[in-house]
């Protein structure tokens, strides 16, 4: 009996898959190759590019009757629905294209009144839409009617083209847009007055898109072109010597011959790549050139070759190029492009992508001027070349302007052979690690950082300073080579020097020093170090170095350098002074020691990376700041937290050759000129005289730049926002968020945002934006604490319960640039220091929850004030 049991159980198992097996539609098994998705994709961007349908479908996705209807709507150009008596009761949605293709005849429903929107369409069931929409209904009538007349009428014109699919098969969306595609150029059936047809010479493509497919070879796109006469301009192509206005670079397609469509204004609407031969080596690989032939290494490593035909086109770093040297055909660095298009084993276009390397010291934006480390060479220039001739981007390929060039950085330059184009190449990439082997590779050598393998620029690189065992900071270019090499402990740091002093032993120096990661350290030095030039100081030596001729050691940014150990064995303080900026160098520095390049009243504009128009800035120069009232109260500041249009006292310092690069810059904050106005919140609020010895109001105002007092250029608030033809109506006090303007120690245009003794928001809502600067601020109980994330919301949750996903407002913790509390009540009230550990949420503490006011820049939080009521 166990066995019968069994092989019942089997027989069941197998009727089951069988059943299971029958269910899948030939499409579900549809496998497509890459070329036929390749295919696909390029038939739905050509349609998509029409606008005659959306992209983001698979291709072996089945189609639905409603879906299909849809797609035809659009297809066939008609926005609007058609208006109709009758109704499909599976359908509700009057609005819906099912109802405009029925009432065009195209498509009916079935006999029970219902359309059945969500069942599969089969083949010929949409063959034989699209045979109507292309006129050849009598046709195909008088050909046997549905199915085989319509089949007959599409075989006819070509409908089937690179189709795969039975009459009887659900259509698949790589069968609809391939379908679509073919009757493009299906030539359209025109029917006369008296009920007569015939075949016209006119398309879909010619007539609903105003459109003609063309073919040809790209000679120039994008300012690159097969030779000199033939040169085009930015957004523009010729193929076959017509120039034709496009949008995106298409210089990838020199030399390809291609197919595209050109509206009857001669636009280009959409272009294709027809496959050519098209071969691209890195300059590493290719083993050399002679003859008209490349050898490039292959997988065997033997040199396989490649032959130029006799009457070749070469590009030289996007310019048309005839004075080409064998030594210019193999570049160095970079890669070489061959382009064979027409197919006959020959390469007719050779492109050239050739680059040096340099390691960036500074640049020079107003006179273009690239400053680099390497000793034999010049700045480089690009004055003489237009913007738009010069193309930087990031090793991402991401577009930058010229001045986003940051020193230390590692660039690729590429010019052609006039000097009239360049491209640059930005590379930020470093490793910081220990060599642990060194290697040949061809003709290149090979360094192990950590154990990871890279390639070496020789010509950049001392090979002798990259043994085993050495440790340092490695800079890489944008294909990860290193470029450049600093040894660990011949790396300068930036520093603001706090002090200096001899420690309780007698002997030994220490140094307080604010770094650029924002610490102040507590250093000691070398018995004897080496300071500002002169070698082997002692301490009391070095003291009386950093004084400078005063009574106590000068506060000042300063380069210095630690050894292995940590202890510092090198001080570079600035040569010369505000006082005397014309100093020059003393016992043994150089014009690249530290120097004082800047000093006085600055406008900031960000825009442009610079200071009073003349001194310029990257993300890499590093900002010491005061931000309090205490001396050392210091803070590092990012270059994108300075508040654009906005003055500040300043001074900058440079290491390099180049005058108008700061390196690191110092700044008071607590002297911040008339700018863009800013939020904060109030501190404190006093009775004093303004700069006239008037009565007025004094406040102290934090924002995420500055804490300070300031004097209130009217007694009360204005009203949130500002509006100058408003009366102030507000009386300030603590705890009260508001935005001003500063001028000096002046509060200009002082406007209530939030009014923390009445709960009020003098604008209205809880969330706004305030002016164009693209601040605005979110109000709010903290509901929960999760994953690094507060979660805030403004519903009554005692009353109306937990919020939804779409009630609440989330803000990265870490995020915040300050972090302030408001506790008390009345005159006890005060505004502290505070964290983001500070806050309590509703889960934790019910209705003691704490209530946060957050301002943003765009999207990035930046001062939160933490109330506790």
């Amino acid at each position: 009996m166990r066995k019968r049991f069994e092989w019942k159980r089997i027989m069941a198992c197998l009727l089951t898959l069988s059943v299971m097996i029958s269910c899948i539609g030939v499409n579900a098994a549809q496998i497509y190759t890459q070329q036929d998705l390749d295919g696909f994709n390029e038939n739905v961007r050509l349609l998509s590019a029409f606008g005659l349908i959306d992209e983001g479908r698979e291709a072996a996705t089945t189609i639905k009757r409603g879906d299909f209807a849809a797609v035809m709507m659009k297809y066939l150009g008609y926005g609007e629905v058609f208006s109709t008596g009758n109704t499909f009761t599976d359908v509700p949605d009057r609005t819906s294209p099912i109802y405009s293709i029925s009432q065009m005849g195209l498509m009916n429903g079935y006999g029970d009144g219902t359309f059945r929107p969500n069942d599969n369409i089969s083949v010929e069931q949409a063959v034989t839409v699209i045979v109507k929409a292309l006129g050849y209904e009598q046709m195909a009538q008088m050909k046997g009617g549905y199915p085989t007349g319509y089949y007959s009428c599409a075989s006819q014109v070509d409908l089937f083209n690179k189709t795969s699919m039975q009459p009887e098969d659900t259509l698949t969306y790589f069968n609809l847009v391939q379908m679509l595609v073919n009757s493009l150029t299906a030539e359209l059936v025109e029917t006369d007055m008296r009920g007569g047809f015939s075949i016209s010479d006119e398309t879909w493509l010619s007539t609903r898109l105003d459109c003609e497919k063309r073919k040809g070879v790209v000679t120039a796109a994008q300012g690159v072109a097969l030779n000199e006469s033939g040169s085009s301009g930015n957004n523009t192509i010729t193929i076959d010597g017509e120039v034709y206005e496009i949008e995106g670079d298409y210089s990838y397609l020199i030399g390809c011959y291609t197919e595209y469509y050109v509206n009857s204004d001669g636009k280009i609407i959409y272009i294709v790549e027809k496959r050519t031969d098209r071969q691209e080596f890195l300059a590493e690989d290719i083993i050399g050139y002679e003859g008209k032939t490349y050898t490039v290494e292959s997988e065997n490593n033997k040199g396989k070759k490649y032959r130029l035909s006799q009457d070749n086109y070469i590009i030289f770093n996007g310019t048309a190029a005839d004075n080409i040297t064998e030594e210019d055909m193999c570049p160095k660095y970079g890669k070489v492009t061959l382009v064979d298009n027409d197919n006959d084993n020959r390469y007719d276009v050779v492109m050239i992508e050739s680059f040096d390397v340099y390691v960036v010291q500074s640049i020079n934006q107003t006179d273009k001027k690239i400053y680099h480390k390497n000793a034999y060479g010049n700045a480089l220039e690009f004055e003489q070349i237009d913007d738009d001739d010069l193309k930087v981007v990031n090793s991402e390929g991401k577009r930058l302007e010229f001045e986003q060039i940051p020193s230390d950085s590692v660039i690729r330059v590429a010019f052609d052979k006039d000097k009239k184009k360049a491209k640059i190449i930005v590379s930020t990439d470093t490793v910081k690690g220990t060599v642990t082997r060194t290697s040949k590779e061809g003709t290149y050598a090979v360094v192990d950082i950590d154990n990871i393998p890279h390639k070496v620029i020789d010509e950049r690189v001392d090979l002798s300073t990259l043994s085993a065992g050495k440790n340092g900071v490695f800079y890489l270019d944008s294909e990860g080579m290193i470029a450049d090499f600093v040894n660990s402990e011949n790396v300068y740091s930036y520093g603001y020097l706090m002090g200096a002093y001899i420690e309780e032993d007698g002997e030994t120096l220490g140094l307080t020093i604010f770094d650029s990661q924002g610490t102040k350290q507590y250093l000691n030095a070398l018995d004897k170090i080496t300071i500002d030039g002169l070698k082997r100081q002692k301490p009391e030596q070095v003291i009386s170095l950093l004084k400078k001729g005063n009574d106590s050691v000068q506060k000042t940014v300063i380069r210095y350098k630690c050894n292995n150990e940590g202890k510092v064995k090198e001080i570079d303080t600035p040569y010369n002074s505000a006082q005397n900026m014309n100093a020059l160098p003393q016992n043994g520095e150089s014009m690249d020691s530290l120097k004082l390049i800047y000093s006085g009243s600055g406008r900031y504009f960000e825009q442009t990376h610079n200071f009073a128009g003349k001194l310029n800035l990257d993300n890499n120069s590093i900002l010491f700041s005061i931000v309090g009232d205490n001396t050392e109260d210091y803070k590092i500041r990012k270059m994108s937290e300075i508040p654009d249009d906005t003055t500040f006292n300043v001074q900058a310092y440079s290491d390099g050759e180049n005058e108008f690069y700061a390196k690191a810059l110092f700044s008071d904050d607590r002297v911040v000129r008339f700018g863009k106005e800013v939020i904060g919140v109030i501190s404190d609020v006093l009775l004093g005289l303004n700069e006239d010895d008037e009565p007025a109001t004094i406040i102290k105002f934090h924002s995420k730049y500055y804490s300070k007092e300031l004097c209130m250029e009217t007694e009360l608030a204005y009203p949130f926002p500002y509006n100058s033809a408003q009366e102030p109506t507000y009386e300030v006090s603590v705890g009260d968020i508001v935005t001003l303007k500063v001028d000096g120690n002046t509060a200009r245009e002082v406007t209530m945002v939030y009014k923390n003794d009445e709960g009020l928001f003098p604008s209205g809502p809880k969330y706004a934006n305030l002016g164009d600067g693209g601040i605005h601020y979110i109000y709010g109980s903290v509901y929960s604490l999760e994953k690094g994330f507060i979660n805030i919301t403004q519903k009554d949750i005692e009353m109306k319960g937990a919020p939804s996903i779409q009630e609440v407002e989330s803000v990265p913790a870490s995020s915040f640039t300050k972090v302030l509390k408001c506790t008390g009540t009345g005159r006890r009230k005060e505004v502290v220091q505070a964290t983001t550990a500070d806050i309590i949420d509703y889960k934790t503490a019910g209705n003691a929850c704490s209530k946060v006011f957050i301002s943003m820049d765009w999207q990035y939080p930046n001062i939160m004030i933490i109330y506790e009521e």
